[in-house]
């Protein structure tokens, strides 16, 4: 029995459990900066990592807490880390946090509460078990250790459970536990030495918002203390985000629940144990020194209308009668638990959401605004990496990650605001978040949001509906009664009277196997019908847009990959792409002539497009393409039609013969041939009938008018009675595609793919330009290190996803993609391969050559480290032949300053150390001298090596913003500076750089020659920098240079002759931040970094050289004899000798 040691509970009130939680002060409101590159608002783990990632790639970035930190839901959270997922994606986040703990600790000697105890999954059954193996299978993917084990070896790793009452497990040695005050203010510090600033007792009221360019913008937000100006804003709100974004007019899909876990007292034997995880139980296990925290997820969590804005610290009363079923199955687990007593209880808000997820990512409805909320309860495992792909989001566009999964548009406007719809389904996958995840499972909760013109039609038939993105459609069709779809129960929870008609519930459980379903032959049926009769699919939930204006031809040339200029009505298939060079769909595009003035004939003025995209990430498609065109102004509307028209899609060989018994409208190859379109009648109802197929058959699509949708119907299911049409679903649709190849976007097709990885090459012309171009034609030139590939298995065994993919005994890569190819009679799988070309001829190479490998590639390994290093006079040479390397800053560059300071100490004999140690730091900098004309002004342009001065321009005295301690922003200032072309870094391009005045603040503009029309601007040179050397990385596909910003380098304006003259600028003594240097012109003057790869286009070729040879698997020829021209003698006998 489970006794309870105090009657004291935790109310909203603060409690003297709080004293083991250590705060610090950080900031004080004072100094609230006027204006940032981004505001965070709420100062949670989530919010810290924030400031963390952002400060670190050199953004002015400052997190606005409305208490102090962690005094929301962090504090309280359990913090456990479980590093095994059903996913790649969640898999390669949760390795991301870990390794965000070890940054942390190294950047500031402060330890971020990381506990490495291992963990264990309880499985009671076998399919849980098979759930776990692919787990396993997956974490070896990502070299993570993993082991399926009995309960015997489970119980050698926690002797305390009773070894009866479960089936096996899976030990994952490299879960654990973070103390979330410890990590917050270590995230902290590390964030302050980038610049980052967190404001404690400092609420937003209010965000600014302008509106006068007819897209909302963000301009600051407003304070108790003063406004701060910025672009772009954070929410990380946890259980108080919907507040946020309704300060804008907008809501979040976000449930508050009450989350709980109690603390017995000290139990022996606990200490140093691995954390628990019993799914089938839902309950967890936190080890905490001698204690065991135990907490779970039941059927009927108290639902929360809103979390009080001053719940700072709060909890809430435990209702043991909610919690009570957590401690009766730990007990049976874990014999020794029911019989200790509870020295604490913990009861306090998260924020869940409609499918258990995140909500990350810039917000489609107002660009700037970012979310980084929603963590249902796991945000200490997922907000590190989430706030990793968020700053690269920030600061590049798009996250690296394929996270649509987590992305705020996989909601659409009306699955936003329907509160019952949000209620339900968060409710239902609260309760579920320790069940199995089956392949094709579907929800009970939150049904029927969208139903189709159809979909009553469907039902009828014996429709198993399937739910995507809001919108219901045909899974499959039962061969004998109905399954329609009943209002949802709560699972009897609350006082709800649990649905009697179980027929929809148990064609879900015919889903549950890893196996082949039930239903499997069902499916087969439909599937054959389309192959060798005719079959007819429901595809009106696709997403279907109209894109008209003076732009449209000009903007659909710019969003998509193919010619969209081809023949007026000729269906062109094409990706859009990001500017990274990932695919954010796949569409097919009809370019419109003049039509009848009907809804699928529309009337233009001009060009148009009819676009179609998959409908579960119709949203998505939608929400790409409208901001695309909106950060290029392109005078054109993208209208949404997709409620407003069906689309019946009739397959097979007869299919032709088919639709011509509907319709007097030649049906032929003549008069319409493959991927035509045309305006047909039905019956009196004009269609848009067009000849494409998913399924790799003879077949055509019927497009039309809500209003024409019944009689069109009536008349599809008259005519096909004679060709015995047969209904099918998504599931036989999925199967026929992956037979034939073709992509589904978000499986095999994703924004982390290009498609030059994904076999779409001949999608992606290679005239004009198109968004992401750049990367398409680099990979089409350089090759790919990934690639799509198929397989098929002899053995009948489904496949999925997840399974990973061998080759000589070694993982190269997973399936993303799995269905059962009845036509084939085999199962295949879909996925991306690691590229070693000719493999097996490399492996007998390198086994001759083994030893001489080794010899090459040290020495290139050397050459690589220690060019760098290069000595440039007969001093540093005779330095470095003592191997005395300690002048070396540690960015790699020779620091000339150490290396006078050890000059003038040789030189000195007997003078005392403290008059050496004088004279070095009062040391003048060497300036070059400068042709100056009649006035005594300078000569421009003033060249400098790569550097190229045109104009110093005005130094503003009156606006701190303007200067730092090491440098002045005159505006006005331009210089130019030779470096690797942005399309191809090993081509020289000249880029400008200038200062202005943004309305009181320095705007800084880096500009390439050779693409004048789009410039890199930020508020600091660090962040133009940044921005720079990414594309560089990004354009050969290796890190040839650190992305470590030295904007002032780039710039010029660190550089002791211009900063010697921009100093000695009027009015520069009343720059009250920056502090005087000292120079004085010599015959040898200080030259910075000339040996720098980010400031040196020299540099930067060498860098490239060196990365071309690194060590790889694959034989490569001999370096180029000229790699080591420009080295010393010196050096180069070193290194070959």
């Amino acid at each position: 029995m489970f006794r309870a040691a105090s009657r004291n509970v935790f109310n909203t009130q603060r409690h003297g459990f709080l004293k083991d939680i250590k705060l610090k002060k950080f900031s004080s409101t004072a100094d609230l900066p006027s204006s940032a590159d981004v505001v965070i608002i709420g100062g949670g783990n989530v919010g810290c990592n924030t400031l963390y990632q952002l400060s670190k790639r050199g953004l002015k970035a400052v997190l606005l807490e409305s208490d102090k930190i962690t005094s929301g839901t962090t504090w309280h959270t359990a913090g456990l880390i479980w590093r095994q997922r059903p996913n790649d994606i969640e898999t390669t986040i949760l390795t991301n946090t870990t390794k965000i703990f070890a940054e942390v600790a190294k950047e500031t000697d402060l330890d971020p509460g990381w506990i490495n105890n291992g963990g264990i999954f309880i499985a009671h059954n076998e399919e849980r078990l098979n759930e776990y193996k692919r787990f396993s299978t997956l974490a070896h993917l990502f070299g993570l250790e993993s082991h399926i084990i009995g309960p015997e070896e489970t119980c050698k790793l926690f002797p305390l459970l009773d070894p009866t009452s479960f089936y096996g497990a899976l030990w994952s040695p490299a879960d654990g536990v973070v103390d979330p005050s410890m990590l917050c203010n270590a995230l902290i510090k590390a964030s302050s030495k980038y610049g980052g600033k967190l404001f404690e007792k400092c609420p937003v009221k209010n965000i600014i918002i302008d509106p006068t360019s007819g897209v909302r913008k963000i301009t600051g937000v407003e304070t108790p203390y003063g406004a701060i100006k910025t672009k772009v804003i954070v929410n990380s709100c946890g259980a108080w985000s919907r507040e946020i974004a309704r300060m804008v007019g907008l809501e979040l899909p976000l449930v508050p629940m009450k989350h709980a876990y109690v603390v017995t007292e000290s139990m022996p034997g606990v200490k140093g144990l691995p954390n628990i995880r019993d799914h089938d139980s839902s309950v967890y296990f936190r080890i905490q020194g001698e204690s065991i925290c135990m907490g779970g997820y039941e059927k009927n969590p108290e639902l929360l209308k809103e979390v009080p804005e001053d719940f700072h610290f709060g909890l809430y009363d435990l209702n043991f009668d909610v919690f009570g079923e957590h401690i009766k199955q730990a007990a049976i687990l874990c014999p020794p638990f029911g019989k200790a007593g509870i020295k604490s209880t913990v009861c306090g808000p998260e924020s869940f959401t409609p499918d258990h997820k995140p909500i990350v990512g810039e917000d489609p409805r107002l660009p700037g605004l970012f979310h980084a909320c929603g963590f249902n309860s796991g945000g200490m495992q997922l907000g590190g990496g989430c706030a990793e792909q968020l700053a690269l989001w920030i600061t590049q566009g798009r996250p690296d990650l394929h996270l649509f999964s987590y992305d705020i548009r996989r909601f659409t406007p009306l699955m936003r605001t329907d509160r019952a719809w949000i209620k339900q389904q968060s409710h239902e996958n609260y309760t579920k978040t320790y069940s199995i995840e089956w392949p094709n499972d579907n929800h009970l909760a939150g049904r029927n949001l969208q139903k189709d013109m159809f979909h009553d039609d469907m039902v009828e038939l014996g429709a198993v509906m399937e739910q995507q993105q809001g919108w219901e459609r045909p899974g499959y069709f039962l061969k004998k009664g109905k399954a329609p779809v009943q209002p949802y129960d709560w699972y009897g929870a609350y006082g709800h009277v649990e649905n009697t008609d179980k027929q929809y519930e148990k064609a879900l459980e015919s889903n549950y196997t890893f196996g082949f379903p039930k239903h499997h032959d069902i499916i087969a049926e439909e599937a054959m019908a389309c192959r060798n009769r005719v079959a007819l699919f429901n595809l009106s939930y696709f997403a279907k847009f109209y894109l008209t204006g003076p732009d449209a031809a000009e903007a659909a040339n710019w969003l998509f990959t193919a010619n969209t200029m081809k023949d007026e009505e000729k269906v062109v298939y094409t990706c859009a792409l990001n500017a990274k060079g990932g695919v954010e769909a796949d569409v097919t595009v009809l370019p419109l002539n003049q039509g009848q003035g009907t809804l699928v004939g529309p009337i233009l003025k001009g060009k148009g497009f009819y676009i179609v995209a998959g409908g579960a990430s119709g949203y998505q498609t939608y929400s790409h393409l409208k901001s695309s065109i909106e950060k290029k102004n392109f005078r054109c509307v993208l209208t949404d039609v997709t409620s407003k028209m069906g689309v019946l899609s009739i397959q097979g060989p007869k299919s032709r013969e088919m639709l011509q018994g509907m319709t007097e409208t030649p049906i032929t190859d003549e008069h319409f041939p493959f991927l035509g379109s045309r305006l047909i009648s039905i019956d009196g109802h004009t269609c848009r009938a067009i000849r494409v197929s998913f399924v790799g058959e003879l077949g055509y699509e019927l497009h039309i008018p809500v209003d024409h949708c019944q009689a069109v119907y009536e008349k599809v299911k008259t005519t096909g009675k004679g060709f015995d049409m047969r209904n099918a679903g998504y599931r036989a649709l999925y199967s026929l595609s992956t037979e034939k190849g073709y992509h589904l976007w978000g499986q095999d097709l994703r924004i982390d793919d290009n498609p030059i990885e994904a076999g779409l090459a001949g999608v992606c012309r290679k005239t004009g330009e198109y968004q992401g171009m750049r990367h398409v034609d680099r990979l089409r030139n350089e090759g790919v290190l990934k690639k799509r590939v198929f397989f098929t298995l002899n053995d009948k065994v489904a496949l999925y996803n997840n399974e990973t993919i061998w080759r000589d005994d070694q993982i190269v890569g997973f399936l993303r993609r799995g269905e059962y190819g009845f036509a084939l009679d085999h199962s295949i799988g879909i996925g991306y391969d690691l590229v070693i070309e000719n493999a097996a001829l490399c492996d007998q190479v390198a086994q001759v050559q083994e030893n001489i490998l080794i010899v090459k590639e040290e020495r290139r390994f050397l050459l690589k480290k220690l060019y760098q290093f290069e000595p440039h006079s007969d001093l540093e040479v005779q330095a470095s032949s003592k191997g005395n390397f300690s002048n070396v800053s540690s960015s790699g560059h020779s620091d000339h300053k150490k290396s006078k300071k050890r000059q003038n100490s040789d030189n000195a004999d007997h003078k005392p150390a403290k008059s050496r140690k004088t004279n070095s730091r009062m040391r003048k900098k060497v300036v070059q001298q400068i042709p100056l004309d009649s006035t005594g002004r300078p000569v421009f342009p003033i060249e400098l090596g790569g550097l190229t001065v045109h104009s110093l321009g005005e130094v503003i005295t009156d606006r701190p913003d303007f200067h730092t301690e090491e440098v002045i922003y005159p505006v006005g200032y331009v210089s130019t500076r030779v470096f690797g072309s942005l399309k191809d870094p090993r081509i020289k391009c000249t880029y400008t750089c200038k200062i202005s005045d943004n309305n009181g603040i320095p705007r800084f503009d880096i500009t390439a020659d050779n693409d004048l029309s789009v410039p890199i601007i930020g508020t600091t040179p660090d962040i133009c920098h940044t921005h720079l050397l990414k594309c560089i990385n990004d354009s050969l596909q290796m890190d040839v240079v650190s992305i470590r910003p030295r904007g002032n380098e780039f710039f010029g304006l660190s550089h002791p002759t211009i900063l010697n003259l921009i100093q000695s600028s009027p009015g520069t003594r009343k720059c009250t931040n920056y502090k005087w240097s000292k120079f004085e012109v010599g015959k040898n003057p200080d030259v910075p970094d000339e040996h720098d790869p980010s400031l040196n286009f020299e540099a930067l070729q060498r860098s490239i050289s060196y990365n071309n040879y690194k060590i790889v698997p694959e034989i490569k020829e001999e370096p180029p004899d000229d790699i080591m021209d420009n080295s010393t003698g010196t050096l180069r006998d070193l290194l070959m000798s």
